[in-house]
């Protein structure tokens, strides 16, 4: 690699390393108003010259992030996406595109305090970050001492902002928050009781009238050894197994799930189904609710017709 090139790569690369500290920095600070529409501006300027050295270590060109009309104006993070991601079906490409949605979105000051249903969202667009620096760069001394994890906490007083009557907000939150619990990750976080002090990281004490319930048990689960399928994990082993039946004429979808989570507790009975609640809701699946719905597609006809899909 020319000399040129490899300075400009690396100071690229440099940038996009302040910018993600400073999104992650931002996004764990609670004293802040504005975490998601800070969050979203410095990581997609992080992933914008991420993007760029790339593209531009690809070429091996420092021109080919610039326009072609000689103005010498560089591609956005739009253009920079489609170059590097080409399939639709990236699933980097999808949650990156939700990130800069919700950023194109705040900047017009109509975006309600949502932090902790984005957070899902914004956990897994910081791993996908780590990832590609990581992979396509592995000669940079990229700062893997910090930890990329999101600390958001729901808000007992949490209520909906009246920002949420302007425009047409409110079906895009909605929107959005439905693409978090899909496309996000969420964190799941294990608490251990010890009376020996110095093993503790936390002191707490048993309050009766304390308005938030635990339940102690004596052999701690693992959620995601239980609830190994996300969302569309699920979906796709159902489909999986139903081929082998069916061929792969099966005819069951995405609607397909969703219209017998209608009918049948599989989004709701803890059998089935987890719900992480301090992740904005992000459910994950057990093998139960597999079994059930193959069972069922395979052996119940009127089932079968009733949720395949019709034409």
């Amino acid at each position: 690699m020319p000399k040129e090139i490899h300075e400009y790569v690396n100071a690229l690369l440099q940038k996009s390393e302040e910018g993600y500290l400073m999104a992650l920095e931002i996004v764990n600070k609670p004293t802040l108003k504005y975490r998601t529409e800070g969050f979203c501006f410095f990581i997609c300027n992080a992933w914008e010259l991420l993007l760029k050295a790339f593209i531009i270590i690809s070429s091996d060109d420092i021109n080919s992030i610039n326009y072609k009309d000689k103005t010498a104006r560089t591609i956005g993070l739009s253009d920079c996406i489609e170059k590097v991601f080409t399939s639709t079906t990236d699933k980097v490409k999808t949650n990156l595109n939700h990130v800069v949605t919700i950023r194109n979105r705040s900047t017009h000051l109509i975006l309600p305090d949502y932090d902790y249903e984005f957070a899902p969202l914004f956990q897994q667009n910081l791993t996908y970050f780590n990832r590609f620096f990581s992979n396509k760069f592995p000669d940079y001394n990229f700062n893997m001492a910090i930890n990329p994890f999101i600390s958001i906490t729901k808000s007992p007083k949490q209520e909906t902002s009246p920002l949420m009557i302007i425009d047409d907000t409110k079906y895009f939150m909605e929107e959005i928050v439905k693409m978090c619990s899909i496309d996000g990750i969420g964190q799941h976080i294990q608490f251990y009781v010890t009376k020996k002090a110095s093993d503790a990281d936390i002191s707490v004490r048993v309050d009766p009238d304390s308005p938030n319930n635990i339940r102690m048990v004596k052999v701690p689960k693992d959620v995601n050894k239980l609830y190994p399928y996300t969302y569309k994990d699920a979906i796709k082993s159902i489909q999986e197994s139903l081929e082998l039946h069916f061929g792969q004429d099966h005819g069951f979808t995405t609607r397909s799930f969703d219209l017998i989570s209608k009918d049948h507790p599989i989004k709701t009975d803890e059998k089935y189904c987890y719900i992480f609640d301090y992740s904005g809701g992000v459910r994950k699946f057990s093998q139960e609710v597999v079994d059930f719905v193959v069972y069922k597609y395979c052996n119940d006809e009127e089932f079968k017709e009733k949720y395949k899909k019709k034409g």
